[in-house]
């Protein structure tokens, strides 16, 4: 080739070698500042992403002594429905008893009235037989007593009335 040629060709190699270095260094620039604010970037996301992950650990751990408080709960709970059927059943039992007592004192009540009108029944006749005494005797003495006997016959009766 000729010496012309040549340099026509290291002219041209020369100029697109430029252009090129060129186009390199402006690449560089204009992916200097993206690179840099990529980086500034990712470096704030890594603090924010740091940031959250404090942020769940402070609620895991919340949740976990909220978790533990509702366990402890539920044993409380399990505990006082354990003690609820207990005093449920020595309710009944209790319930049981008191019927049974009332029975008891239906019955000694009823007995004690039937006592009574024995008693009064009794009364009279004693009564009876002394007033039949005093005629056939014709002692005073015998009538006093028996007036006696028999107002103190009617308080006690009257007492027992009010008692029950």
């Amino acid at each position: 080739m000729s010496t012309n040629a040549i340099s026509v060709t290291y002219r041209w190699v020369a100029i697109i070698m430029t252009v090129v270095a060129a186009l390199g260094w402006g690449v560089l620039l204009v992916m200097s500042p993206t690179a840099a604010s990529v980086q500034d970037a990712q470096r704030q996301e890594i603090g924010r992403l740091q940031q959250e992950q404090r942020r769940l650990d402070a609620v895991a751990k919340e949740q976990r002594a909220t978790s533990a408080e509702l366990s402890e709960l539920v044993t409380k709970l399990a505990a006082t429905r354990d003690d609820l059927a207990r005093a449920k059943e020595a309710y009944d039992l209790a319930q049981n008893a008191l019927t049974a007592k009332k029975a008891e004192v239906s019955s000694a009540q009823a007995s004690v009235v039937s006592a009574q009108t024995e008693l009064g029944s009794l009364e009279q006749k004693l009564a009876l037989a002394r007033e039949q005494l005093a005629e056939r005797t014709g002692t005073v003495k015998a009538s006093a007593v028996k007036t006696r006997k028999a107002e103190r016959q009617k308080r006690v009766a009257t007492r027992k009335k009010k008692r029950a």
